[in-house]
């Protein structure tokens, strides 16, 4: 597990990558949203999720109810993607930098999607979230993988076999 999220992956997870969310209910009825931004624990074995609660309700019901979470983080400028799942996702109290961060992250998406042409003021807009309606949602990855087009898309990454 220690090795579950690298140094080099732990970069990548809290860089300018496209966070998509996704649980399902008791039915099995996928539900799905995105993160604005993330933050890991000091020893890489937890993830903080950053969603906006008024567009995550069905997400978060689905966590309350069984902690099943997958996420899938991608890098825009090279379709760089990986997936994380685990079991155990609860909402949890914002930390203190918590909304700076998700700023900063706006910003960083900024950059990265204006390098593909992307109009900063739609990007902004985009990853917009009145930071009062921010919650955060942590869970332990228990599973970790490759998912960028290509021959090594499905496998899982190192430290997750």
């Amino acid at each position: 597990m220690a090795d579950l999220i690298s140094s080099e992956l732990a970069e990548l997870l809290q860089g300018a990558v496209s966070m998509v969310v996704a649980s399902r209910d008791a039915d099995l009825r996928p539900h799905i949203g995105r993160a604005l931004g993330c933050r890991l624990s000091k020893d890489r074995r937890e993830v903080t999720l950053f969603l906006v609660a008024s567009r995550c309700g069905e997400l978060l019901a689905d966590f309350r109810a069984n902690g099943h979470v997958s996420m899938v983080a991608v890098l825009p400028s090279t379709h760089r993607s990986v997936q994380l799942k685990g079991v155990d996702a609860r909402s949890v109290a914002l930390g203190a930098d918590d909304r700076s961060r998700v700023a900063a992250y706006r910003e960083r998406m900024v950059v990265e999607l204006g390098a593909i042409g992307h109009d900063s003021a739609f990007v902004r807009a985009a990853f917009a979230a009145d930071p009062a309606d921010l919650v955060a949602v942590r869970f332990t990855p228990a599973l970790a993988y490759n998912q960028t087009p290509g021959p090594e898309a499905g496998k899982p990454l190192a430290g997750a076999a």
